[in-house]
């Protein structure tokens, strides 16, 4: 036990100071962490490492054919979003538009993240190798907003990574990132803040992605790696994440692998009983 009293007068007071274990400060650093740290995609890092930027009006979607410039094979619904940060222009494919600014995103996340690092390094070995004034000076420029390295950012969006892969390998991992923040980082109509919408009469009648979308706005979803080596026998697995569960749906085709997804949610969380 690392536990002990520490007593001590102090004014004429007499004190005790309870130390805490090893373990429970190891809690305590968990917990904190925990609370900092939240698996968040490109966007919303990117939005936090360049706050009053703006970046939503920036983006130029458009839809695009097969160039040959993008790393998958384009289907009919691909897109491409241009964005350019700091003077350098960045080009995301997706077969959504949001998954096409999230691509786009982190192209640029990753130029300011090794740009910053590299400068910081720079920065380090000046103060270490020169004089008093210059090693003052780096350290100035080190602590500016602009040439600080954002490592809650960076480990937040690496957690995001680790869990879509883990996703991508077919487990179930809950969100751990808070409902109220939506996927461009800003604060979204949380069904805790609002009044949540009642189910409709004839639910079980609604096409579960339209029921879906009626009881949850603004929810994404995103294609998991496909299964099957030969057009004939490849399987389609769609997800989505609602209140904190994330939901598969897998089917030959994207649209009906995207409507069991839906269906799957519906029926767990609204308890609704579909027609078909």
């Amino acid at each position: 036990m690392n536990t002990f009293l520490c007593c001590g007068i102090r004014n004429g007071i007499f004190i005790s100071v309870k130390k805490i274990s090893n373990k429970e400060r190891r809690r305590r650093q968990n917990e904190n962490l925990r609370r900092l740290l939240t698996p968040k995609n490109a966007l919303m890092v990117l939005n936090e490492i360049l706050p009053g930027e703006q970046l939503a009006n920036q983006f130029k979607v458009q839809a695009v054919t097969n160039t040959g410039t993008q790393y998958y094979k384009p289907n009919l619904h691909s897109f491409c979003a241009e964005l350019c940060v700091d003077g350098v222009n960045y080009k995301g494919f997706g077969e959504n538009k949001l998954i096409a600014r999230n691509n786009a995103a982190e192209q640029a996340i990753r130029d300011l993240m090794i740009k910053r690092m590299s400068r910081l390094f720079t920065d380090n070995n000046e103060g270490e190798g020169g004089s008093g004034a210059a090693g003052a000076a780096g350290g100035e420029l080190g602590e500016g907003e602009e040439s600080a390295v954002p490592m809650i950012q960076l480990a937040s969006y690496a957690l995001h990574k680790l869990f879509t892969e883990w996703e991508w390998d077919g487990h179930k991992v809950p969100q751990l990132r808070p409902h109220s923040v939506s996927e461009t980082g800003s604060e979204s109509g949380s069904t805790k803040g609002k009044a949540a919408k009642e189910v409709p009469a004839r639910a079980g009648a609604m096409h579960p992605c339209m029921l879906l979308a009626y009881l949850r706005p603004q929810l994404a979803y995103r294609e998991l790696p496909a299964q099957g080596t030969a057009p004939q026998n490849m399987l389609f697995s769609m997800a989505v994440d609602v209140d904190g569960n994330t939901y598969v749906g897998t089917a030959t085709k994207k649209k009906e692998a995207r409507r069991l997804a839906a269906k799957a949610a519906c029926e767990e969380i609204f308890k609704v009983t579909f027609e078909n």
